[in-house]
């Protein structure tokens, strides 16, 4: 199954989160797009989809914001076996 990505971007000043092509928004911060699109992504992650939010740092390259390292790491080790 495809990863699904929640990708925050800025247009026009304001805020977005696009997922698949379906954008939602517009919201007045990088932080607040990325607080609303978490929910979404946990929700994709418990219905058993693989989801992660990418969103623009300070360096204009998206990073991942969501989910932590840490449960990075340990869905790979999971993987791993």
């Amino acid at each position: 199954m495809t990863k699904a990505v929640f990708l925050v971007y800025a247009s026009r000043n304001q805020w977005w989160v696009d997922c698949e092509g379906r954008a939602t928004g517009p919201y007045l911060t990088r932080a607040a797009a990325i607080v609303e699109a978490i929910p979404q992504a946990q929700a994709m992650l418990a219905s058993g989809r693989p989801a992660e939010v990418l969103a623009p740092g300070d360096d204009r390259h998206h990073h991942v914001a969501w989910p932590p390292v840490t449960m990075r790491r340990r869905h790979e080790a999971k993987l791993a076996g």
